[in-house]
Formats: structure tokens, sequence, C-alpha cells
């Protein structure tokens, strides 16, 4: 379903270091899905497993630190949902697996490194990743017709704020508000390591990096 859904798959078929994206997604999600039935049904059983599988997404790719604040989320998603009672500490738990590895991944010496901070090449990542938010409404804008007086992130703006806006009226009518919150969230979560750390240079050559926003 994964590849038939998302966008961007053809990555990881014919780039080899793109397969390590869609696995650490696969581990990730299944954190989640064991997370959430530890939470609605116990068993320590699920919790090992949960951490497990936390550890095998950290050591896949470096974005399975993404397993910590994700599951946070999810524990903030089941309260307000009234799916359990009250918070719990454990999702300290997979913040401090994230977190440890972090920093050991901070300590070992590197070649060099593609990450750094430029604000343009945020906004520019965020405008990247929006299309992705709202696919396939509006497909990549270096398809629209040519020459445009208009920028492109107006563009996008003018086109993708309505539709994500006529989707969020359809979830409040449906009333399905809180589990569109915590989908944006995910999505936004996801995302945010590429669209801070990263230059769009490597971000618009890396579609891979979506697999865990999807």
């Amino acid at each position: 379903v994964l590849f038939v859904s998302f966008p961007f798959n053809y990555q990881a078929v014919v780039y080899i270091d793109a397969v390590f994206h869609p696995v650490s997604a696969a581990f990730i999600m299944a954190v989640m899905l064991l997370y959430y039935d530890l939470r609605v049904r116990g068993g320590g059983w699920r919790l090992a497993l949960a951490v497990a599988f936390a550890l095998l997404a950290l050591f896949t790719h470096e974005n399975g630190v993404l397993a910590g604040p994700l599951v946070l989320a999810l524990e903030a998603f089941l309260v307000f949902a009234k799916r359990v009672r009250s918070y719990v500490l454990m999702p300290l738990l997979f913040l401090g697996l994230a977190a440890g590895f972090f920093s050991l991944w901070l300590a070992v010496p590197k070649g060099g490194s593609a990450w750094h901070l430029d604000t343009q090449d945020i906004w520019t990542n965020a405008f990247y990743f929006f299309q992705g938010l709202i696919y396939p409404a509006i497909t990549r804008l270096d398809g629209w017709p040519e020459p445009r007086s208009v920028p492109n992130e107006v563009l996008l703006l003018a086109y993708g704020l309505p539709v994500l806006m006529s989707l969020v009226f359809l979830v409040v009518y449906a009333r399905r508000l809180l589990p569109f919150a915590y989908a944006l969230a995910w999505f936004v979560i996801a995302c945010i390591p590429s669209v801070v750390l990263l230059p769009f240079s490597y971000v618009v050559d890396g579609p891979r990096l979506l697999y865990p926003a999807s």
C-alpha cells in the first residue's frame, strides 16, 4: 500500500541507498502499532517489542530518532481521544533512546556532513514538503506552463491552501478533527529534521526523505 499510495516511491527501487528509508519507516510504524496496543490492551511483551523495533529503526537509518517524538505525539492523541485515562512516562524511554543514539551519532567522526542551518533553504524545503502534503491535488510546479511572472511559492500557496482548508472543512464536518490533527502532527514531526537541517539541493533530489512523513 505504501508503494501504491506514496508519490515518491520510485527512489526505493532504483536508488540502492534509498532502501534504508522504507525499512526504517516500517520499523517506526511497527513501534507505533505496538505502543498503541500496549496502551490500549496492555502487555509487557509489546513494550519489549516496541523497544526492539525502535533500536532497529535507529540503526537502520538516522531517521529512526523520529520514533521518540512520534510516540510522544501518539500518547497525547490517546489521552485526548480518551482511549486511555491519563498520561504515562513510557514515551520518555523512546525519547531517551533517540537522544542516546543522536549523541552517539554526533560523537562518531565523519568525513563531512550535509547538515547546516540556512533560512532560505528552510523556507524552500518547507514549500517542497508542503507539495507532498497536498498531493495529488497539486503536482510539481516545474510542470506548469512557462513563462510565469508569479513565483512558485505564491502559486503553491494560492492553490494549495484552499485544498488544505477544504480538507479541514470536510474533517470538521465529519467530526474527525482529532485524528486529522494527529496525522498532521506526524507529518510535521517527520519533516522537521529534513526541512531544518538539510540543504535544498539535497532535499530536492531526495524524495525518499518523505517516507516517514507518508
